[in-house]
C-alpha cells in the first residue's frame, strides 16, 4: 500500500515537472487545434515546402503562356494578379505547373534564364532576358542552345509577349545587348522585331 502510495506521489511530481517544462518552452496549453502563422511555427516551413514554382498561379486577371506539346507551340490559359507583359514572361519563365505537365506540356527555356526587364515601346515588346548564376553570357539561358531547341525558345518567348495587351511585335535584348531572334525562314533579325506568324511552323494547328 505505501509503496503505491509512493508510486502515486512520484507519478504526479513527473507531471508537475513535465508541465513546468512545457511552460517553459512557450507552448500554448490549448485544448483545441488552431491556426498559428507562418513565422510563429517551430519549423522552418520554407525549408520544409521547398521551391514551389509548378504550384498553380492565382489571380483575378488571366494570361496566356505558350508550352510545347507534342513538340509544337500551344497557348495555355492561366489565373495571374495581371494581364501585362512582364506578369506573363514571368509566368512563362517558371515553367509549366504540375498540372500542365501531367496534361503532357513541357519548356525549352532553360530554368536559369531570367527576366531582367520588360516594356512596350509604341506597340513593340522589349524583352531583357539574362540568366542567374556566373555562367559566361554565351553558355547560360537562350544563348546556350541552338539549332530547333532555340528556335522552339524564341518561339514561346514571341507568342506569349505577343498575347500581352497592345504588343505588335518583339524586340529581344541579352543583358542590355540587341539580341537575334532565329525564325522558321533560318534569319535572325535585329533589331527587327518578330512576331508568332515568325513561328508559324511550330504553332499547334
Amino acid at each position: 500500500m505505501r509503496a503505491a502510495v509512493r508510486r502515486s506521489g512520484l507519478l504526479g511530481l513527473l507531471g508537475l515537472v513535465a508541465l513546468a517544462l512545457l511552460a517553459g518552452c512557450g507552448l500554448p496549453d490549448d485544448r483545441t487545434p488552431r491556426v498559428i502563422a507562418a513565422e510563429d511555427a517551430p519549423l522552418d516551413l520554407s525549408e520544409v515546402l521547398g521551391n514551389v514554382a509548378t504550384t498553380t498561379p492565382s489571380g483575378s486577371a488571366e494570361v496566356e503562356v505558350h508550352l510545347i506539346r507534342n513538340g509544337e507551340l500551344e497557348a495555355v490559359t492561366r489565373s495571374a494578379e495581371g494581364e501585362d507583359l512582364a506578369i506573363a514572361i514571368s509566368q512563362l519563365l517558371a515553367g509549366p505547373t504540375e498540372g500542365e505537365r501531367g496534361r503532357g506540356f513541357t519548356s525549352q527555356i532553360p530554368q536559369e534564364t531570367e527576366l531582367n526587364s520588360a516594356s512596350v515601346e509604341g506597340g513593340t515588346a522589349v524583352l531583357d532576358l539574362g540568366c542567374t548564376g556566373e555562367a559566361p553570357i554565351d553558355l547560360c539561358g537562350v544563348l546556350a542552345l541552338t539549332g530547333p531547341t532555340q528556335l522552339l525558345i524564341f518561339g514561346q518567348l514571341t507568342c506569349t509577349a505577343m498575347d500581352a495587351p497592345g504588343v505588335t511585335g518583339v524586340r529581344f535584348l541579352q543583358d542590355g545587348n540587341p539580341q537575334d531572334a532565329p525564325t522558321d525562314s533560318g534569319s535572325a533579325r535585329s533589331p527587327e522585331a518578330v512576331t508568332c506568324d515568325d513561328y508559324a511552323s511550330l504553332v499547334a494547328s
